[in-house]
């Protein structure tokens, strides 16, 4: 049965392009996950799917004037803002925009929205800045829980 399965059983390398069976025991993962032929093609993959993450990164992007929100289309958090996945790793949207446009973010800086939209990925909207830098934000924007209690007066 498992030789028969052999012998029918092949795939292309979407790497590489050659034919293969997907039953390799020096293979970490089941036949039915293998996907490339084997540990070196799987490698090279990775390394060009990486040089390949702003163009995927920007698909997710709906791009309007230069002075306007681009939206993120992709997945979004309960709150809005965009998320972005790679290799296994969560990326916010917004900070990944603002890091291919000025660069490494600094240790503890939050990336911060001047149109207060969650999901604009555009790198004319975000700024960097510390989270006293934010709060002071959204206390000047008046946005934010606080902002909404009635006092006794205003209920009367």
């Amino acid at each position: 049965p498992m030789s028969a399965m052999t012998e029918t059983m092949h795939k292309v390398c979407p790497h590489c392009g050659s034919s293969f069976s997907p039953i390799d025991l020096s293979f970490p993962h089941n036949f039915k996950r293998q996907i490339f032929c084997g540990k070196s093609c799987m490698h090279a993959a990775k390394l060009i799917a990486k040089e390949n993450i702003p163009a995927r990164f920007w698909s997710k992007v709906e791009k309007r004037g230069d002075d306007e929100c681009w939206g993120w289309k992709a997945q979004k958090r309960w709150d809005g803002y965009g998320r972005f996945v790679w290799n296994s790793k969560p990326l916010w949207a917004h900070r990944y925009s603002y890091e291919l446009h000025h660069g490494p973010i600094p240790e503890g800086m939050h990336v911060l929205h001047s149109c207060d939209n969650p999901e604009c990925t555009n790198p004319k909207h975000l700024r960097v800045g510390t989270h006293d830098d934010n709060m002071a934000d959204m206390h000047g924007k008046r946005r934010g829980w606080y902002h909404g209690r009635l006092t006794k007066e205003q209920v009367r």
